[in-house]
């Protein structure tokens, strides 16, 4: 009885306090860590890089810096990129610097390497565009991806970059002379093209040569006499339309009459003309030619003047071999609308013969006939 009124007590005791269970043991969470790049220094005192516990970078640097995508290292002499896989992405760099591209260029690049490039040409022009060659120490660079690629595997000399309406990326690109285009599809997919200076020799042996300093704007053209720099490759354009006379374009000539100015010149580099926007020589039968001249007057872009430094009038005329003008101002007979220029009809006159006669306008608008030969001569 005793034993049992002990037993029933203990029981009690037990639910007065509540049976206790045995906690539960949380595992804690296992993190996978990713290889890691590790930076050492060797016993010559340069820096290397090992990744998952392999060399990937020898100890070759004095330092290097982690970027998302590539490892910068850098020494005295060079800095080269490399990938997490050790493999050298680019090529050797004397300047490496982080850029701030446009919101639009983002994804594509956003460093610049640079290379020593002795000395880069260059033109040097005043407002009316009077270009002057000259040099001076400058760098090539390269336009880097974030990936540490190149963009182009070509550094450049001046560079234009933008996103067309389908979303490529346009460069545009000028080095040595050269002009380089590129595009990178939103794919990815790159296309590339070079354009080399198209030189040619001329009808009295000249060498005409182009170059491109910039990336927009085209060609420029010199020519070359007997071996010897006759001008350099600065003009927009140069013609020979004798082989004693040469008819040198300042600025955008192409564009529109009022876009430009052009002149006739010597061998000795005279200036025997003066200033016009247009200048041609037309080739006729027997060895005959006959010369035509423009000026946008007013209108012109940049004031022209004629030899004697006073603005030229606007109008068209004949001339002579030096420029010199040898008729009455004209113009086109035209009912064209397209001919009238600013009030002016610089339309083509309309002519293929010494022998032609044609009916022009004076500067009043009145007809008025105009014999071919009478403006013609034998150069």
């Amino acid at each position: 009885m005793k034993k049992l009124f002990v037993l029933i007590l203990v029981l009690l005791m037990l639910c007065a306090c509540g049976v206790q269970e045995e906690p539960v043991v949380q595992e804690p969470d296992v993190e996978v860590s990713e290889p890691k790049t590790e930076f050492f220094t060797a016993a010559n005192g340069k820096s290397g890089a090992k990744h998952a516990g392999k060399v990937i970078i020898e100890p070759e640097y004095t330092s290097l810096e982690l970027y998302d995508d590539f490892i910068l290292a850098k020494n005295e002499n060079v800095i080269r990129l490399f990938g997490y896989d050790g493999v050298q992405r680019g090529f050797d760099y004397e300047f490496f610097s982080e850029i701030e591209p446009a919101a639009w260029s983002e994804e594509i690049y956003s460093y610049v390497g640079t290379v020593s490039s002795g000395k880069v040409k260059y033109i040097e022009s005043s407002e009316r565009y009077e270009p002057v060659l000259k040099e001076a120490p400058g760098e090539k660079y390269y336009l880097i991806g974030k990936e540490g690629y190149p963009l182009i595997d070509i550094p450049l000399e001046d560079c234009e970059i933008w996103k067309d309406n389908k979303g490529a990326i346009e460069i545009l690109g000028a080095a040595n002379g050269n002009h380089y285009h590129a595009k990178i599809e939103p794919d990815g997919k790159k296309t590339f093209e070079e354009t080399k200076p198209k030189n040619y020799i001329d009808e009295f042996g000249y060498e005409h040569t182009e170059y491109q300093y910039h990336a927009i704007g085209g060609m420029l053209q010199g020519l070359i006499i007997d071996g010897e720099v006759f001008l350099e490759p600065i003009y927009k354009r140069i013609t020979v339309p004798f082989n004693d006379r040469f008819i040198i374009w300042y600025a955008s000539f192409e564009q529109c009459l009022e876009g430009g100015f052009c002149k006739i010149i010597d061998l000795d580099k005279n200036e025997l003309s003066g200033e016009f926007n247009h200048i041609e020589f037309v080739k006729l039968e027997d060895g005959w030619c006959i010369g035509i001249a423009r000026s946008a007057g007013e209108m012109s872009e940049d004031q022209i003047f004629d030899k004697n430094g006073n603005p030229r009038e606007k109008g068209m005329w004949f001339i002579d071999k030096d420029g010199n003008i040898i008729s009455p101002k004209i113009q086109a007979n035209s009912d064209e609308p397209s001919a009238d220029y600013y009030g002016y009809n610089f339309a083509p006159l309309g002519f293929s013969s010494i022998n032609d006669v044609i009916t022009v306008l004076d500067e009043n608008g009145e007809e008025m006939e105009i014999a071919i030969k009478d403006y013609a001569f034998k150069p």
